[in-house]
């Protein structure tokens, strides 16, 4: 378990979340993170794609 999600759970805690509720919603953020992944108009990738600088010729 990472840094963030022991936080977040610790928070979800504090507000009455159960365990189960928060396994659910660990699994849903996790599957939406893969690279990929749709969400909305973005697609998550695995690498970073930079345009071409607008005054650089290609070599």
């Amino acid at each position: 378990m990472t840094t963030t999600e022991t936080n977040l759970r610790a928070l979800w805690t504090s507000r009455g979340i159960s365990p189960a509720e928060q396994d659910r919603l660990i699994a849903e953020i996790t599957a939406k993170t893969q690279p990929g992944t749709t969400i909305g108009p973005f697609k998550l990738g695995g690498i970073p794609q930079t345009p071409p600088l607008p005054n650089s010729a290609p070599s």
